[in-house]
């Protein structure tokens, strides 16, 4: 008989599984008598030898109680292989308890599956592995029995039922009635078992196993009521019993070994039936993270199942928004980097602008080689910048609410600065006249609640403080004034407010009163360097930050990219009630223009502030909890349960650790994530400023294989000696159409694109044309060139081939029937009908 053993453990995020399919097999009987035993089925040689070790080591152990096994170190030679194994598996210590072991200084117990739900609901695990603070290991024994034999089993154990069922009706008592009604319940069950296999579905021997651990085994005893109730909870519903009496073979059985000690090698009954059905739900469990978007990046790993979480931001029904909250060095800069690298590597339509003001970024911003705003000096940055959306932007949004809004953060940037500067009790009625002047400013401009006028140039500062002078004089400027007492009010507060505003006119913050000098277009990747500005509480760095994000967000309005914007130390712009009046209303409204906004911070405080600091958090699809010692004093309103608050608090950094741990909330879901990165992706990640790019991984990928290098050092070495020949098949470049991709081309590149035919060189002109880099489409293209070549004809054999060609002076040949008739080498048609000369054409335009 073939083996018939299918195994699945969980560890801490390990599935294993293993087995073969059999032909026959017979179908015991769980909870079920129809189906009949099976003798344990053969396993693969490698794995016999473990388990005959193990067998060994732990019968040894069980038939000598409270006797401590290995404890110490031996000088004795081994005297067997099997000697060996069973130090190599087994623990050094292990004492055996009645339903209770002790591994070293650690307490196990181990518990199966009694009893099952009729039907198993879907990812009847999944609220198990979900919840971070339950520590167990776990094993599914799954064994398929002969669905034919089962039938006949469970049709004839039905009408054993009934018949006694009968009998006991007939009988006399009470007593007979009930015992006749629980064998028809019985019959019933095991008719409809029946019909199930019938209609297809698989029968199978199934054991689970829960192994528990615990430094003591009052902790033991407190974790096992915490697991058994939530084992019985739903969607599981399946309840836990405690193996006694044999505690080494239920370790035995819950190790990846692949081995069911329990049902084959004692008396206790742990085997259960289900179908297919259940199976796959079971297995759904274990191998489905529940987050994973096709498209998206790996923003980290289940902590218990070790699935992938794999999310794209701008996939997400609600917003495209996060939250990254932390303690100094608990993973949280490293989480946001981790995910800008892989964002950037990974889709070529995003854009990535990081604010950050204490350089905190400036490494990964070389690597990438960003465009690099710093702040400070006479760059000027206007806090009344507004930009005309894409067309896809204007679809989406109002154009009379997004200038409403653009008032709305100007004002509220005056207002931070006055209160910076000591104005805090008296600046109310200065704020009325403020706004009026604003509104009037960009009337002025011929901006108006139409995105049509938003691409007129942008009012000032210093437009906004001329028309308060103006003001001073005349009310009327900034509108309709019913009468001469409040039109002397409006004069007084707008020559105040012209005097306030004199530093953005003619002082330190006179490059405020100036149009805009930031450009980001072309560019992937943007960095702007806050770190001149003063970043103590209460300094201008949170005045700085509101500004440049305004600018910046009105400057990615106009870009058909999708842009995450990552603002790291947000603490700084969170403590502004006006800067969160701004930031609340983008975070609703960053949808419309393809925006990720980020926050990460250090405080959970911060966002418990205010009512607009609270929008800022419930307007994020995704929310990330590093550890965070405060946790528990905002638990209730986070919405976070105890044992997620424990985990938070608890969780580990990567100093510590070669990976971080977290909790996710992603749209009211919560996962516990280890972070991690591959090694090329800590090397981006770690990258120092002033190293050199040409130390990262990957930095020099798109030059070429060294197969390719073979082959240009050939084609350049002999480049003044050849010209391509045109075949008959291969039609003329038509018109000037690529004329000036080519011409971007230097001569290595002019004549590496002669190996690669006439179709692939208009695909990569017109990729040149887009705007890629020359260099990297021409290697890649090359590069697939020669693979091809060298898997037909073999590497050795294709070099071979260049040096024999090398040694031949190929001469010009007549390229009078090309394809047109015309008479011409394609050359000719492509240099303006002119046939070019060797030295201007040394490598001959094909």
């Amino acid at each position: 008989m073939s083996v018939g053993l299918i195994m699945l453990w969980y560890a801490k995020g390990w599935v294993q599984g293993r087995g073969e399919d059999g032909d026959e097999f017979e179908d015991p009987a769980a909870d079920a008598d129809f189906l009949e035993s099976d003798e344990p089925a053969g396993n693969d040689p490698l794995a016999d030898a473990v388990n005959e070790s193990l067998s060994a080591a732990a019968d040894s152990v069980e038939g000598r109680d409270d006797h401590e096994l290995g404890g110490g170190e031996s000088d004795a030679v081994l005297d067997s292989i099997e000697e060996l194994e069973q130090r190599s598996v087994a623990p050094d210590g292990l004492e055996r308890g009645f339903h209770t072991a002790q591994v070293g200084d650690t307490h196990r117990r181990v518990l199966f599956a009694e009893d099952w739900p009729t039907d198993l609901s879907p990812n009847p695990l999944t609220k198990l592995f979900n919840d971070p603070t339950l520590d167990f290991d776990m094993s599914i024994h799954f064994k398929p029995k002969n669905r034919r034999k089962a039938i006949n089993n469970a049709e004839q154990r039905a009408e054993e039922l009934r018949a006694q069922a009968s009998v006991q009706e007939d009988s006399a008592g009470a007593g007979s009635q009930y015992t006749a009604g629980d064998k028809l319940q019985e019959a019933q069950r095991v008719e409809r078992l029946r019909d199930s296999m019938k209609d297809g579905s698989r029968p199978f021997s199934t054991s689970l196993y829960v192994s528990l651990k615990a430094d003591s085994k009052e902790a033991l005893e407190k974790h096992e009521k915490k697991i058994t109730s939530t084992f019985q909870d739903r969607p599981a519903e399946i309840s836990l019993s405690t193996i006694r009496g044999y505690p080494i073979k239920g370790l035995r059985s819950v190790s990846p070994i692949a081995k069911n000690a329990i049902a084959d090698e004692t008396p206790l009954d742990t085997q259960s039936v289900l179908f297919s059905g259940g199976i796959g739900a079971l297995l759904a469990s274990m191998s489905v993270s529940g987050e994973l978007d096709p498209g998206g990046i790996e923003i980290g790993e289940h902590n218990m199942n070790g699935m992938p979480l794999i999310r794209d931001p701008f996939d997400s029904e609600t917003n495209y928004n996060q939250v990254i909250i932390g303690d100094s060095g608990a993973g949280k800069s490293f989480n946001i980097k981790r995910q800008a690298v892989s964002e950037a590597l990974r889709k070529e339509d995003r854009m990535i602008i990081m604010l950050d003001p204490l350089e905190g970024f400036h490494g990964l911003a070389a690597a990438f080689d960003a465009a690099h705003i710093r702040v400070g000096g006479q760059r000027g940055f206007n806090p009344l910048e507004i930009e005309k959306p894409t067309e896809e932007g204007m679809e989406r949004a109002n154009a009379g609410d997004t200038l409403e809004r653009k008032v709305s953060s100007a004002v509220g940037f005056v207002e931070d600065y006055l209160q910076l500067k000591g104005y805090k009790d008296d600046i109310g009625q200065e704020l009325v006249i403020l706004e009026e002047a604003v509104w009037t400013a960009y009337d002025n401009a011929g901006i108006t609640k139409n995105f049509d006028t938003h691409d007129n140039e942008s009012p000032t500062l210093t437009d906004v403080r001329e028309i308060l002078g103006e003001a001073a004089q005349d009310a009327t400027v900034i509108g309709e004034v019913p009468s001469e007492q409040q039109a002397e009010e409006i004069k007084e507060t707008a020559g105040t407010l012209h005097t306030m505003l004199r530093p953005f006119v003619s002082g330190e913050y006179e490059n405020l009163g100036k149009p805009s000098d930031v450009d980001i277009s072309g560019n992937d990747f943007v960095y702007v360097d806050l770190s001149p500005q003063e970043s103590s509480e209460g300094g201008g760095a949170g005045l700085m930050m509101q500004l440049l994000f305004q600018i910046l967000y009105e400057k990615a309005k106009t870009t058909p990219k999708e842009v995450i914007f990552i603002i790291d130390e947000a603490q700084f712009m969170l403590k502004d009630g006006a800067s969160l009046d701004f930031l609340s209303q983008r975070v609703r409204h960053s949808r419309h223009f393809d925006m990720s906004i980020r926050f990460a911070t250090q405080n959970v405080k911060d966002f418990m502030r205010t009512d607009q600091a609270t929008d800022i958090i419930n307007n994020a699809y995704l929310t990330i909890y590093h550890r965070t010692n405060e946790i528990h004093e905002f638990r209730s309103d986070l919405g976070l349960s105890e044992q997620q608050a424990n985990f938070i608090e608890n969780a580990r950094s990567g100093e510590d650790f070669d990976y971080s741990q977290a909790l996710y909330e992603i749209n009211n879901e919560y996962y516990p994530v280890k972070i991690t990165a591959t090694e090329a992706e800590a090397a981006v990640i770690d990258h120092e400023p002033t190293d050199p790019r040409s130390n990262l991984p990957g930095i020099n990928d798109g030059k070429n294989s060294p197969l390719v290098e073979e082959i240009a050092d050939q084609v350049q070495e002999h480049a003044q000696k050849t010209q391509y020949q045109a075949a008959i098949t291969e039609p003329p470049i038509q018109d000037d159409d690529l004329k000036e991709a080519y011409n971007t081309l230097d001569e290595t590149e002019k004549n590496a694109i002669e190996l690669i035919g006439w179709e692939n060189q208009i695909e990569v002109l017109k990729r040149v044309e887009k705007g890629e880099t020359a260099g990297a489409v021409v290697a890649e293209y090359v590069e697939q060139k020669a693979l091809q070549l060298a898997q037909t004809l073999g590497e050795e054999q294709l070099l071979d081939m260049l040096i024999e060609s090398s040694e031949v002076d190929m001469q010009p040949q007549d390229n009078s029937a090309v394809a047109d008739g015309s008479g011409q080498h394609p050359s000719e048609v492509w240099e303006d009908k002119t046939k070019p000369s060797a030295e201007d054409n040394p490598g001959g335009w094909p």
